[in-house]
């Protein structure tokens, strides 16, 4: 096994900087081969995307693991396989998106971010005054050191204190949300991380698969490779691809096994959301909480989006950004059926819709085969 090491390699061909600035780490790659796999797959997502997204990830770290394929919103880091194939890391990549999108977007997920953060059960106003208090006495101390000459001492004091004090510049951002949202903040309790968590996971997993879907431009994809029916062997063996026809997801299984749980991860046509009869499976899983929205996302997505996914897209994160605002805006609304969940979104989308020009004129150079995607 090779060396441990933060990999970043420029690849002229792939020609990143010149659409997007956003930096790719690989860690622990086993291949030269598989490193342009990565750098090519995550280009060809960005080329489609920045068709209606103004602001891409700053960076992405992709980890070669045994436990992936997985995003970690924590680390914000993509954990793939050896052998994985692209709708795996499309979908990972997916899920950066859309963290990315939603705290640059979201001061109601940035000011729960931000009381994360800081810690502790006082008001932010409250904890902020006490950092204030405890910068002021450390900058004190920060002189002594200086005067004895304590050179690391002063140093680890000083990027503490400088840290803390950019901790309240970028609290203050979010100060007026406290009357708002504190109340919801309390109900979570000293649950609040793992709480809102339960609440992001399901449109988390949404974006991803409708990401994954476009770009494969095969509708069951996500749910195929889940279910371990797509032939891998193309995959191992082919250069990497840059053609749908060439992306190893048109192998099929016929024989395969779908366990009940991931059909609720395709995208059927024609599920009406008041019709549509909710099953325990669906509420267990974030994956298949939302399938009236798929059925509904497809529908878009041959019509009116048929040559505008990237806005598609776009619409979709809005729409989640709305319905979590909502939700963590509102103690009432922190648990919600599966029908309401699904009508809000589609409610959500709807209203971005309503005056939305979708002959979209590219912000983006295409290139042949990466951007061109159905």
């Amino acid at each position: 096994m090779r060396t441990l090491l933060f990999l970043l390699v420029l690849f002229p061909s792939l020609a990143t900087a010149a659409v997007n600035s956003t930096r790719i780490d690989i860690v622990n790659a086993p291949s030269q081969l598989w490193e342009e796999r990565i750098y090519s797959e995550i280009d060809r997502t960005n080329r489609l995307l920045c068709r209606a997204f103004t602001q891409l990830p700053d960076s992405v770290r992709v980890f070669r693991s045994d436990r992936g394929p997985q995003y970690d919103l924590s680390l914000g880091m993509i954990f793939i396989g050896h052998d994985y194939l692209p709708v795996h890391l499309y979908h990972e990549y997916g899920h950066k998106v859309l963290d990315h999108y939603l705290y640059r977007h979201s001061s109601v997920l940035s000011y729960y971010q931000m009381r994360d953060r800081i810690g502790g059960p006082r008001s932010l106003q409250d904890s902020l005054l006490g950092l204030e208090q405890q910068i002021r006495e450390d900058q004190g101390f920060l002189i002594q050191l200086r005067q004895r000459r304590l050179v690391k001492m002063a140093g680890n004091l000083s990027r503490w204190i400088n840290d803390h004090t950019e901790l309240i510049f970028e609290a203050s951002a979010v100060m007026h949300l406290e009357e708002r949202l504190a109340k919801v903040f309390e109900q979570l309790g000293s649950d609040s991380p793992a709480a809102r968590y339960r609440l992001l996971a399901p449109y988390h997993e949404l974006f991803a698969d409708t990401l994954a879907v476009i770009m494969t431009g095969r509708w069951q994809s996500v749910m195929m490779a889940a279910a371990g029916g797509i032939n891998r062997q193309s995959i191992l063996t082919e250069p990497i691809p840059f053609e749908p026809s060439q992306l190893g997801f048109n192998s099929y299984f016929s024989n395969v096994v779908v366990p009940d749980v991931l059909h609720y991860r395709s995208f059927q046509r024609h599920l009406s959301v008041e019709e549509y009869r909710f099953s325990r499976l669906e509420g267990d899983s974030n994956y298949a909480q939302f399938a009236p929205v798929r059925s509904y996302i497809r529908g878009l997505a041959e019509q009116q989006f048929e040559n505008s996914k990237a806005m598609l897209l776009l619409i979709l994160a809005e729409a989640i950004q709305q319905q979590l605002e909502l939700r963590l805006s509102e103690p009432k609304l922190l648990q919600m059926d599966l029908k309401a969940m699904n009508r809000g979104l589609i409610d959500s989308l709807q209203q971005r819709m309503a005056n939305l020009d979708v002959a979209i004129q590219g912000n983006c150079r295409s290139q042949t085969g990466i951007a061109q995607i159905w």
